[in-house]
């Protein structure tokens, strides 16, 4: 028997126009009524998952790729980034003209455009900017806000649990080559999420059922992107969205629909967690 669902946010949560489909709302009500816990489990920072948290009435979030890890709205777990490797990455970031976004866990400081989601009604202009401005133009706008100038206290003596460069997959092989003792993971093709050396959703996945003393059999995940691999490989069962990476697609227990046409509800009735329709 499932006693936890762990979901991803974009692309699994919610859709491209960052809308949650209606019948997810309906399958995440249906499965606390069961008494089986939803968790968030995401690469975004704490500051950026509370709309979609308060929406789907949601009280637990694996955030930054494992880095940091909240069990009702209790911190269970955080491993921030060594300073000197976040000193580093920023230096690095400006040489090469990336911008850079340091997460922490009550918000987010750089140069990327990415803090254009942490700032009032640009949030929601930023996720559509993503689906229908070409991603020449995304590259272009992020080299023009990596040329300013990142000042020492906007990671120095903070803390920092993720780094987020706007940069393509060739130049992730490029930063892990520089930094070989960090985690470089995508959750989509404009940035490289960069964590702790082995972190990942699966780590923080461990810390959750450690805390809640349930066992891995007991588990179920939903995701769509590469940052979602070693997550669906941990878990009980790992289901791929429909609009998932094929690499993802790969390595899943199954696949179910689309996220905009209600992938989550479809796999959830299939395995009569919910009701069918």
């Amino acid at each position: 028997m499932y006693k936890i669902v762990f979901f991803d946010i974009d692309g699994t949560l919610v859709t491209e126009q960052k809308i949650i489909p209606k019948s997810t709302k309906k399958a995440v009500m249906q499965l606390k009524e069961k008494g089986i816990i939803p968790v968030i489990a995401t690469g975004r920072a704490p500051s950026l998952i509370k709309e979609v948290a308060a929406e789907l009435g949601i009280h637990s979030a694996i955030t930054m790729n494992g880095q940091y890890v909240v069990v009702e709205e209790q911190v269970i777990f955080q491993n921030p980034l060594p300073a000197e490797s976040v000193a580093r990455l920023s230096t690095v970031a400006q040489v090469n003209g990336h911008s850079i976004a340091f997460c922490g866990s009550e918000g987010i400081t750089g140069n990327s455009i990415i803090l254009l989601a942490n700032r009032g009604w640009l949030k929601k202009l930023y996720p559509f900017a993503k689906r229908w401005v070409p991603k020449r133009l995304i590259t272009r706008l992020n080299r023009l806000v990596s040329k300013k100038k990142i000042p020492e206290e906007q990671f120095a003596n903070r803390t920092i649990y993720q780094c987020v460069v706007a940069a393509d997959e060739q130049t992730r092989y490029l930063y892990q080559e520089q930094f070989p003792e960090l985690h470089m993971t995508s959750s989509n093709a404009y940035a490289v999420d960069i964590v702790s050396g082995g972190m990942s959703k699966a780590i923080g996945i461990q810390k959750v059922l450690d805390h809640l003393e349930l066992d891995i059999e007991e588990t179920m995940a939903f995701g769509d992107s590469l940052n979602d691999l070693e997550m669906l490989q941990a878990v009980g069962l790992g289901i791929a969205m429909g609009n998932s990476k094929p690499e993802l697609k790969k390595v899943a227990d199954q696949t179910t629909g689309d996220v905009g046409e209600d992938g989550i509800y479809q796999a959830l009735a299939a395995l009569g967690l919910v009701a069918s329709k």
